[in-house]
């Protein structure tokens, strides 16, 4: 009888455990689908008021960031930073991209914000010259969808040509990424101080 007990008692408790993770991971879900709206919707927000966007540029000895116009950026060049706001004035989106004057490769770290000022996504691409890939361009993105706590829900990484088609069978390591050091800031605020951004 008393075996019988812990049985039952075990039993209950495996499956309240299982209903609590399933629950746990419907809402993780969930909030995935949302912040994969919210990026969708900024990015979209960016590519229709590109002439809105503030660019700034970080130069090889000087500590304040100049504002740039109609790409024209001066050949010493370091970085170079896109500003994105709303119709109201608020940032939902920061670039940082690394300089490439001669465009043999490319890399870009893209922070997105919520209506709070909170990280929701962060994304990272870089592309380089390839003779192995059919369109002679690869492509490595990689997105990671924060919380409001700014805790990781998901990472991501995808391998493509320049067509978006993806590179079965291949590895990033086999590609010359460069691969550059970077931050993922918790919020607009963090972001903005780190990369000395004055609006």
């Amino acid at each position: 009888m008393k075996a019988l007990f812990l049985f039952i008692t075990s039993l209950l408790a495996s499956t309240i455990c299982n209903c609590q993770v399933n629950i746990s991971k419907k809402r993780t879900d969930t909030l995935l689908k949302i912040l994969e709206k919210q990026k969708a919707q900024i990015d979209q927000y960016e590519f229709k008021h590109r002439e809105e966007i503030t660019t700034l540029v970080q130069l090889s000895g000087r500590k304040a960031l100049v504002k740039v116009k109609n790409d024209s950026y001066p050949d010493n060049t370091e970085y170079i930073y896109n500003v994105v706001k709303d119709s109201t004035g608020k940032v939902i989106a920061i670039e940082q991209i690394p300089y490439s004057e001669s465009g043999d490769w490319y890399e870009e770290f893209k922070h997105y914000f919520d209506a709070n000022g909170k990280t929701l996504a962060f994304s990272k691409r870089e592309t380089v010259f390839d003779d192995g890939v059919k369109t002679g361009v690869a492509v490595e993105d990689s997105f990671d969808y924060y919380d409001s706590s700014f805790s990781l829900l998901l990472h991501t990484t995808r391998l493509t040509d320049s067509n978006s088609k993806l590179l079965k069978g291949r590895k990033a390591s086999e590609f010359d990424f460069r691969s550059d050091p970077y931050h993922e800031y918790k919020d607009s605020k963090s972001c903005i101080i780190a990369y000395k951004i004055k609006l």
